[in-house]
């Protein structure tokens, strides 16, 4: 059956009128640094809370689904978007799509997750999020050069 030419308009009209999907360029585009979260980073690696892993370790380090969701129960969306060096103001505030390029597991800065943020970011020109990664990286990479892998000060080799 051949759709009526009048009926195909009125459905593109339609589609039009609804909320676009973005595509992830689109949603690219509109990334900026969280600036507040690079400055949390900073911190936790300045108080020896991070984890000298190597990138290939994300897959595995990364947060469950499960664990976000309890994170943000526990401790609000705001909080969860300190994890994240990316932030798309296009989003809605009480979105997890706000908040994209996570650094850690919500205790800890992991060194292959600010490996693999850098790596996207660059990838994506997201040049303000890649750059911060880079700090962040040379911050980690000074630490583990210094052989400061004092299990009580929370630097952990993996």
């Amino acid at each position: 059956m051949i759709p009526n030419d009048d009926a195909a308009v009125a459905e593109g009209a339609a589609a039009a009128a609804s909320p676009a999907v973005r595509t992830w360029q689109e949603h690219v585009m509109s990334l900026k640094l969280h600036q507040s979260a690079y400055e949390y980073a900073q911190k936790l690696i300045q108080d020896r809370r991070c984890v000298l892993d190597q990138r290939r370790d994300w897959t595995d380090h990364k947060p469950a689904r499960s664990a976000a969701r309890k994170f943000i129960e526990t401790h609000g969306l705001a909080e969860y978007g300190r994890w994240h060096l990316g932030e798309d103001d296009e989003e809605a505030e009480d979105s997890k799509r706000r908040y994209l390029f996570p650094y850690g597991d919500f205790n800890n800065v992991h060194r292959c997750a600010v490996l693999v943020v850098e790596a996207r970011a660059g990838q994506h020109k997201c040049t303000d999020i890649e750059q911060a990664a880079l700090h962040l990286h040379a911050m980690l990479d000074t630490l583990r050069s210094r052989k400061a892998y004092m299990v009580g000060q929370h630097v952990r080799p993996v």
